[in-house]
């Protein structure tokens, strides 16, 4: 193989490096709160530098007698730029995913022992797994709060008293008792759900998912009866 044809295409590091740092930058984000509104200013002051040495290279390109390296300057900048604005994305993203796990209505019924009652909407399928003494079932779901939409994961009482037709986007309103998760958990809260009811008036959308809710029942249940059968999301694998 040729030096040519293993050389990087043209611009990768420009799509590249921002990818890194937005990786990074959400990696530390999320594990350390706090860090996101840091590096949200950092970014944002680094980004308009960054931007105003570019147009001002781009400025002196255009003046007779130029060197020659500065577009290579102008490039790096250029790629700096985007790493910039990239981190500056992202960390406005965890800062406001913090804000609504931050939610003080929530963090004060924990800290009081309180038993809250609020409403949810459910984002996935219920969960279930047979224990020694008895079964546990759990979903995942957003927790209406003052400050949006908390993801939260809810232990459910009952596992043989889920309802079949429980799909993302249904709405339930519950009572339960919070428990703080990890930073980096997807989940803000752990609720130990004592009560849970279908609410009033369900959105057009959790019909549609009632009915995928039971035909993943009925490929589940297939898939029991077949050694070996087990079902991945989308598909029935046997």
């Amino acid at each position: 193989m040729s030096d040519g044809d293993r050389a990087a295409p043209p611009g990768r590091w420009r799509l590249l490096a921002p990818a890194l740092v937005a990786w990074a930058t959400a990696a530390c984000a999320v594990s350390f709160p706090g860090v996101a509104r840091v590096c949200t200013v950092g970014g944002a002051l680094l980004t308009a530098v960054c931007a105003l040495l570019v147009l001002r290279g781009r400025a002196a390109r255009r003046m007779p007698g130029h060197d020659t390296s500065s577009s290579r300057i102008v490039a790096t900048v250029l790629t700096l730029a985007l790493s910039c604005a990239a981190l500056t994305l992202v960390s406005v993203r965890v800062m406001t995913l913090e804000t609504v796990r931050g939610d003080p209505r929530v963090a004060m019924s924990v800290e009081r022992g309180d038993t809250l009652e609020a409403s949810a909407t459910l984002s996935g399928y219920p969960e279930s797994r047979e224990g020694s003494v008895s079964s546990h079932a759990w979903v995942r779901a957003a927790l209406d709060t003052e400050s949006g939409a908390m993801p939260v994961m809810l232990w459910l009482p009952d596992a043989e008293a889920v309802p079949a037709d429980w799909s993302p986007g249904t709405r339930v309103v519950l009572t339960g008792r919070l428990s703080p998760q990890p930073a980096a958990d997807p989940a803000a809260y752990a609720v130990r759900v004592l009560t849970v009811t279908d609410e009033v008036g369900q959105p057009a959308s959790s019909r549609v998912g009632g009915v995928a809710a039971h035909v993943r029942l009925a490929l589940t249940a297939v898939a029991a009866g077949v050694p070996a059968a087990r079902l991945v999301p989308g598909f029935a694998v046997g």
